[in-house]
C-alpha cells in the first residue's frame, strides 16, 4: 500500500519475455557501436564542446536583432545558416570516451543504462541551439519565451552536473552563454506585452535592454495591481503582494504572482467578490493569484487560486502551493490547532472520508476495494478510546468518526460527508448555519483554541 492506493497488478506469461540470450546479445552489440563512435579521449569532445559554446555565444549576441520586425533580410538568412550548421555539429557530437576502469557493474542491466545516458553538456548544447532556430521559424513570441527559457534552464543544471574543463581550452557551457539565454527570453516576453517600446530600443546597449525589461515588469506590477485592487475592492483590510515564485511552482516564463490576503472575518467577502470575475477580468490577468485569508499575522492554507482558463472563476489551491506563496512573500503559514493531538485524529478521518469516496467512484469492472480503509477507521477508534481527551474533545471525536463510518457502511455516495464539507468551506459560502456541512464544520472548531467557542 503507497499512500492509500492498493498495488496494480498484472500478469505476463512467461512465453511472451524475450530470451535472456537474445536480450543480451542485442545489449552487447548496441554498447559496442556505442564504444566505436564514441571519442577516443575527453580532449577530443571537450574541444568540440568549447567550439559550439563559443559560437553559441556569438549567435545569441545577435539573437535580438532578430526579434525586430525591421530585421533585415539578408543577414536573417546567413543568422538562420549558421544556427543551422551549428545545430548539426551538436547532433554530431561523439559520446563520451568509455571509463579506463569502473570496475565490475552491479548487473549487465545497470551498466548498460549508464552507457545509454547521454552527454548532459552536449544535450544542452544541442537543445539551445534548437531554441535560436525557433526565432526564424516564427514561433509566438510566448512560446518563445518560454522555449529560450527551458533552453536556459538545461544549459544551468549540465553546468551544475559538471564535466572536465581543460584550463587551456575553457568551459564548454561559460555563464554568459546562460545569461544571455535568460536574456533573450525575457526580451521575447517583454516584446509581447510593449511591441511599441521594443521597436524603439537600442539592441547594442546592453543597459538599455535591462532598463528597458525593468520598466516594463514595473508597469505590469503596477497595471495588475490596479486590476486586482478594483477587483476585490469592496473586501475589507485587503493586503495585495507582489511575489517572484520559485521554478518548481512556476507557471509559463515568468516568475511574478500576487498573493492577496484578508481578515479571516472578510473571507466569505472575498469568495463574493472572486466569484464574480468575468472573462473580461482573466483576459487582462497576466499573473498567478493566490487568495487566502490571514490568522493574526500568518497565512491560512485554505485558499484558492484565480483561474486564468476553463469556465470556473478560481478553484481550491492546495495547502503545498499555499505554502509555496507564503513562503515566497515572506510570510509563516497558520497552522492551526498543529499542537493540538486532537487534529491529528481529524486529520486521518478527513483522509479516510476522502479515501473512502474516490473508492466509491471506482469502475465496477475493477471488483471490489481492499478493505484496507476500515482496518484504518479500526485503528483511529483505538486512538479515539485509549487517548487521554476532554470530554467535550471526546464527545466531538467520536461524532466524526460516526460520521465517517456512517459514509463507508452507505449503499450509495453519502450526500454530506466529511471531506466534502471542509472542500466546501474553501469555495463555497455555507449561508445555512443548520445544515449538516456547517455542523461538522462547528465540531472540528470546537476544537481549536482560536476559533469562536474553541476551547482555552
Amino acid at each position: 500500500m503507497v499512500n492509500g492506493y492498493e498495488p496494480a497488478r498484472r500478469l505476463i506469461s512467461s512465453t511472451v519475455r524475450a530470451a535472456r540470450t537474445g536480450v543480451r546479445r542485442n545489449v552487447g552489440f548496441c554498447a559496442a557501436l556505442r564504444r566505436l563512435a564514441a571519442a577516443e579521449t575527453w580532449t577530443e569532445l571537450l574541444t568540440e564542446e568549447v567550439r559550439l559554446g563559443a559560437e553559441l555565444l556569438a549567435l545569441s549576441a545577435e539573437a535580438p536583432y532578430r526579434l525586430k520586425t525591421t530585421d533585415n533580410v539578408r543577414r536573417r538568412s546567413e543568422w538562420a545558416a549558421k544556427v543551422d550548421a551549428v545545430q548539426r555539429q551538436a547532433n554530431m557530437l561523439q559520446p563520451e570516451p568509455p571509463a579506463l576502469d569502473e570496475g565490475l557493474p552491479p548487473s549487465h542491466a545497470k551498466a548498460d543504462a549508464r552507457e545509454r545516458q547521454p552527454d548532459p553538456t552536449a544535450t544542452s548544447l544541442a537543445d539551445a541551439t534548437s531554441a535560436l532556430g525557433a526565432i526564424v521559424r516564427d514561433a509566438p513570441r510566448s512560446a518563445l519565451a518560454k522555449t529560450l527559457k527551458d533552453a536556459a534552464n538545461r544549459l544551468s543544471k549540465a553546468q551544475e552536473v559538471g564535466a572536465p574543463v581543460l584550463s587551456d581550452l575553457g568551459e564548454p557551457i561559460p555563464e554568459a552563454l546562460i545569461e544571455r539565454f535568460r536574456l533573450f527570453s525575457a526580451l521575447a516576453a517583454a516584446s509581447l506585452r510593449d511591441p511599441s517600446e521594443f521597436k524603439r530600443l537600442r539592441l547594442d546597449n546592453e543597459h538599455a535592454m535591462h532598463e528597458f525589461l525593468e520598466t516594463s515588469a514595473k508597469e505590469m506590477i503596477d497595471r495588475q495591481t490596479a486590476i486586482l485592487d478594483a477587483a476585490f475592492d469592496g473586501v475589507p483590510e485587503r493586503e495585495i503582494q507582489v511575489l517572484h515564485l520559485p521554478e518548481e511552482i512556476r507557471y509559463g516564463t515568468g516568475d511574478l504572482a500576487f498573493l492577496v490576503t484578508m481578515p479571516l472575518g472578510a473571507w466569505h467577502t472575498a469568495l463574493g467578490a472572486a466569484e464574480r470575475l468575468d472573462d473580461s477580468f482573466r483576459s487582462q490577468l497576466e499573473a498567478n493569484v493566490m487568495v487566502a485569508p490571514r490568522v493574526g499575522d500568518q497565512v491560512s492554507v485554505g485558499g484558492i487560486q484565480v483561474a486564468r482558463l476553463g469556465p470556473q472563476p478560481y478553484f481550491p489551491a492546495s495547502p503545498g502551493t499555499v505554502r509555496a506563496y507564503a513562503a515566497a512573500a515572506g510570510l509563516q503559514v497558520a497552522e492551526i490547532g498543529a499542537d493540538q493531538p486532537a487534529t491529528v485524529i481529524i486529520g486521518k478521518l478527513v483522509h479516510l472520508s476522502w479515501m473512502s469516496v474516490l473508492h466509491r467512484r471506482r469502475a465496477e469492472q475493477w471488483g471490489v476495494a481492499t478493505p484496507f480503509l476500515r482496518d484504518e477507521l479500526q485503528a483511529v477508534q483505538r486512538s479515539i478510546i485509549e487517548g487521554h481527551w476532554r470530554p467535550r474533545e471526546e464527545s466531538v471525536l467520536m461524532t466524526l468518526f460516526d460520521q465517517v463510518e456512517q459514509e463507508m457502511e452507505s449503499a450509495e455516495v453519502p450526500e454530506v460527508t466529511l471531506a466534502g464539507a471542509l472542500a466546501d468551506i474553501q469555495t463555497a459560502r455555507l449561508d445555512d448555519p443548520d445544515s449538516d456541512e456547517a455542523r461538522l464544520l462547528q465540531m472540528i472548531g470546537a476544537l481549536w483554541p482560536d476559533a469562536p467557542g474553541g476551547e482555552s
